[in-house]
């Protein structure tokens, strides 16, 4: 379905650049230009900017736009509302006398002028383009075709030597131009994917693989990493993350049938995003006789195997990719240490946690698989240990069923009710099960389904739920999250 005059623009469009009335917006510099000069903002304010634009010229509502800049972060309204500050004085507008930022009491954010995507550079002329002058002559049917006189002979020789020389010089102009956009791409979409998978980056990952979009719109490689650059929405929030990502999938494999990454994004679109498992697998499998031996394709072959409880399948799979992967690839070690704690290896995730944890940048996460692992081998005091040494990088709310089978029930009381309020319902049911709190865990995991919390996803294996099992109500959970 192609977009109406009224339709807001793509998020990829956006990203490469837009006008509001007198500014011309410069999301990859986080920049903006206007008649007094040019101001750069911070880059969760143009986060917000770009979200605005996305909405326009509908209300943003602020539960929408937490979500689409801040991710699964817990942040307060007055995040937002700094974030929009700073907007309006970077665009010299005021809150009492708005013409770029209005305030909706009570909902959200409008932007008020039209969103103005750059123009499109027009394509220099071509020898094609240069042939059609004097194109129709001697094309007509019964018309008369005139002798030329053999004086004009060198006259119009040197003009079509000169129209020649001119169309080849274009066209090798052309020719440069597409070669340097093209390599401004490329660089473009190497950064973009290096930045999808660490933490707190994906916004700027977006951003520049936008940019590598708009520069080379048939780029199969930079549709898919696009798509996979959209994170899962948290419990309940609106987001148009899953449209997008599904878009950008849909579009590389259109540009590029035999491309493994296209059919990669799909599958983690229709599992991830919209539950579709059987979608899923399929994705993946074609992807896998498309590149038997990527790293990343067995991955992702690992993982939904392990969320859908074939775990022989996920390990064979799982250490088949880390015999191919070098051994700086933390992406897949952090996919092997999932795949073997929820097919309940916890030796294995142990042994991955530690040289993850040796890195020099703290990878988030980590820990609570280190420490639950412990915990579950039934060893508390090394489960402790491990939470001493990472009680600072490692966030609380992650950690809480280990807290509270450690006794520190204080503790995971106030994170409970943090969580709770903060909607992350699976993390919450954890913190239940941990002080023993049955009924209220399951109250909290019909709120993780009913709310599509990304992390319910993982009901079916996760070893922290063993106990609920054997109660009816856990099969009508997995039946509806389609596993």
């Amino acid at each position: 379905m192609e977009s109406g005059p009224n339709d807001p623009p793509a998020g990829s469009e956006l990203e490469a650049g837009f006008r509001l009335a007198a500014h011309t917006v410069e999301p990859l510099r986080n920049r903006i230009a206007g008649r007094g000069g040019t101001v750069t903002v911070e880059p969760k304010a143009m986060d917000v900017l770009i979200s605005l634009a996305r909405h326009a010229p509908s209300v943003a509502l602020k539960d929408a736009l937490i979500q689409d800049v801040w991710e699964h972060a817990a942040v307060s309204d007055e995040v937002l509302t700094n974030a929009i500050w700073q907007l309006r004085n970077a665009l010299g507008d005021r809150a009492s006398d708005p013409r770029y930022i209005e305030t909706i009491r009570g909902r959200g954010y409008r932007l008020i002028p039209a969103v103005e995507l750059l123009p499109v550079a027009p394509e220099p002329a071509t020898a094609s383009t240069l042939s059609t002058i004097g194109g129709q002559a001697g094309t007509s049917k019964g018309r008369r075709v005139r002798r030329v006189p053999f004086g004009l002979w060198p006259l119009l020789g040197l003009i079509a030597l000169t129209i020649l020389t001119v169309s080849v010089t274009l066209q090798a102009r052309r020719n440069t131009a597409e070669s340097a956009s093209r390599s401004e791409a490329s660089r473009l979409l190497d950064l973009g994917m290096r930045l999808i998978d660490q933490a707190g980056e994906r916004k700027r990952a977006q951003r520049y693989l936008a940019q590598a979009i708009a520069l080379d719109p048939t780029s199969a490689r930079a549709h898919a990493a696009y798509s996979e650059a959209f994170p899962l929405p948290k419990a309940g929030s609106p987001t148009t993350a899953g449209t997008r990502a599904r878009e950008a999938a849909r579009r590389a494999i259109t540009l590029d049938p035999e491309l493994a990454a296209g059919h990669l994004a799909w599958a983690r679109v229709r599992g991830a995003f919209d539950w579709r498992w059987d979608e899923a697998a399929a994705a993946l499998e074609r992807a896998r006789e498309l590149a038997p031996d990527d790293g990343n394709v067995l991955g992702q072959v690992a993982w939904l195997n392990t969320l859908t409880g074939r775990c022989q399948t996920a390990e064979e799979a799982i250490d088949r990719a880390r015999e191919r992967a070098p051994i700086s690839d933390l992406t897949l070690e952090k996919r092997a240490l999932k795949v073997y704690f929820y097919c309940q290896r916890f030796d294995r995730a142990i042994e991955v946690a530690i040289r993850l944890a040796n890195e020099s940048r703290p990878i988030a996460g980590v820990d609570v698989f280190h420490a639950t692992s412990h915990l579950l081998l039934g060893r508390p005091e090394a489960a402790r240990t491990v939470l001493r040494s990472a009680s600072r990088r490692a966030p609380l709310g992650d950690l809480v069923f280990v807290w509270a089978r450690l006794g520190e029930a204080d503790r995971v009381r106030d994170i409970r009710d943090r969580l709770a309020s903060a909607r992350e319902p699976y993390q919450a049911a954890l913190a239940h099960l941990g002080l023993g709190e049955v009924e209220a865990a399951w109250g909290a995991l019909e709120d993780a389904v009913r709310l599509r919390d990304p992390e319910v996803t993982r009901l079916a294996v996760d070893p922290r739920l063993a106990t609920l099992r054997s109660d009816p109500r856990f099969v009508r959970l997995r039946a509806r999250v389609g596993l």
